[in-house]
């Protein structure tokens, strides 16, 4: 296993602290924090000038540009420099299959991206469970059982060749169970004849379905007497992942026959925390280490959540491909969405100064006896300040508003979408035109704010992932390695954990 060298995971933290105005708020503030501001105007400036296809290399040709400035030409180079997952990780490479994956003849209705995941983690599952004599995979977060089903065929292949070549050494059977918190996707699981349990597989004490006996259900379920098991996830969201090598390693250190023998995890979403306004780095950053170098650069225990989002979103190698159509949805999209946040956050501000001036006109009258507050908890009730926060644009109207370069088109979208009463409409049209005037013409720097963003992907994933590789060497796990699994063009979250227990 490779060692992690220290130096690098220094000047990774100090990369990506001096770039944090790149990522710390959400893209859909890029307009209302004024987040393009904060860009450097020489950077901008350069990038506004290439075309997309330009644009799209300048990430990894910065060198060829010698209008390019010294600090973006820098940044671009240390980005490259601190993408650390092709050093701390190994490609897999499936012998027999010449690492082309396909899915089954039964799996062909999955798509594209999943046959591939399926088919590349099922290789690799099966390459490290039959050195160490695993018999039986735990699948975590399971959905509907495609990985089972995708083993069951495997388990079909290896009694053929067995039955065949009458060699009972080079069969490789798995047994299955899948976990799922989802009611819906185990009973559709189950109509396949998988072995399913509905849990939850929850934090501090692992699997907490609400019950006093969730801890002894899930030991029953991870730590199966007389059976070498397996640990698996197949892009588990969110805080799943971390939750799984806790647990792995708490098993460990119990140093029972019984514990797992492997554990092979790749994760996903890795923003979708249970406390998304809780910024502590305790929330997802597992290494004593890494901790450590942490508040040494920032100074702090906060990591902008934002920052975790861009470290699951596509990597580099998609925008190096994005086309023109591409980039004009997608610099419109972005827009749309950034205007809209606006118009919320104007809302916002109008329904805080009409509360206060409330609160101000009660306070003074509190002696009146004619004078009754509406609760703004009271949803029966009638008043003006009830009535302007139901009416607002709701939140999720950021991710719904079509792209379209039709302004007209997108302010009846909006208004149609925000319940806006006739009265209020005229007002309504006139705030949002103003917005769209003040900030139409940042629209063009958001392709350049993308593309510092894709350069960013790749050292904010490698931060994550070699957090939670030193955790396991931390504690006693030295098989633990990140294994380069899928297509990062096919599948972005393409990287596995991949722990193996040292047995004495």
């Amino acid at each position: 296993m490779v060692p992690i060298d220290a130096n690098d995971l220094r000047g990774l933290l100090a990369f990506v602290h001096s770039y944090g105005h790149l990522y710390e708020t959400l893209n859909v503030e890029f307009f209302s924090a004024r987040v393009f501001e904060r860009i450097d105007a020489e950077w901008l400036s350069f990038l506004c000038r290439l075309d997309s296809a330009q644009l799209n290399m300048v990430p990894v040709e910065f060198e060829q540009y010698p209008d390019c400035p010294a600090s973006l030409k820098h940044f671009f180079a240390s980005a490259r420099r601190f993408s650390l997952l092709d050093k701390y990780s190994t490609p897999f490479v499936d012998q027999q299959h010449n690492n082309k994956y396909s899915s089954p003849e039964q799996l062909r209705k999955v798509k594209r991206k999943k046959a591939h995941e399926l088919g590349a983690f099922s290789e690799l599952l099966r390459a490290k469970c039959a050195p160490l004599g695993i018999d039986r995979v735990v699948d975590i977060g399971c959905g509907l059982g495609h990985l089972g089903r995708v083993l069951r065929l495997n388990n079909n292949e290896s009694l053929q060749q067995q039955q065949t070549s009458n060699d009972n050494n080079i069969s490789l059977l798995l047994d299955y169970v899948g976990i799922e918190a989802n009611p819906a996707l185990c009973h559709s699981a189950r109509q396949n004849d998988l072995k399913m349990e509905n849990i939850v597989f929850g934090s501090g004490t692992g699997l907490d379905d609400g019950s006093s006996s969730s801890s002894e259900q899930y030991r029953n379920i991870l730590t199966l007497p007389g059976c070498r098991t397996a640990i698996v996830s197949l892009h588990g969201c969110g805080e799943l992942q971390r939750q799984i090598l806790l647990e792995f390693v708490a098993m460990c250190k119990q140093q029972t026959a019984e514990h797992p023998k492997l554990l092979v995890t790749v994760g996903c979403c890795y923003h979708k925390l249970s406390d998304w306004n809780d910024s502590a780095i305790e929330r997802w950053m597992l290494s004593s280490q890494m901790r450590d170098l942490f508040l040494h650069t920032f100074g702090h225990n906060h990591f902008p959540i934002p920052g975790l989002r861009l470290a699951c979103q596509a990597t580099l190698v998609r925008w190096m491909a994005f086309t023109e159509q591409q980039h004009t949805a997608h610099r419109q999209a972005f827009a749309n969405r950034a205007f809209v946040e606006c118009l919320r956050m104007h809302k916002k501000t109008a329904a805080t100064k009409a509360k206060s001036a409330n609160d101000v006109f009660y306070r003074h009258s509190s002696n009146s006896t004619n004078c009754e507050k509406v609760d703004d908890n009271d949803h029966n009730g009638g008043g003006d300040l009830l009535q302007m926060h139901q009416r607002r644009p709701p939140r999720k109207l950021n991710k719904c508003v079509l792209a379209n370069n039709n302004l007209d088109e997108f302010r009846s979208e909006v208004m149609r979408r925000s319940a806006i009463v006739e009265e209020e409409r005229d007002e309504f049209e006139q705030t949002l035109d103003q917005i769209m005037d003040t900030y139409s013409p940042a629209v063009r720097f958001i392709e350049p704010f993308t593309a510092l963003q894709f350069a960013l992907q790749c050292p904010l994933e490698s931060l994550v992932l070699l957090d939670r590789l030193l955790f396991l060497r931390e504690n006693g796990i030295g098989g633990a390695e990140l294994v380069r699994l899928f297509d990062p063009a096919i599948s972005p979250r393409c990287v596995a954990i991949v722990a193996r227990v040292n047995e004495q």
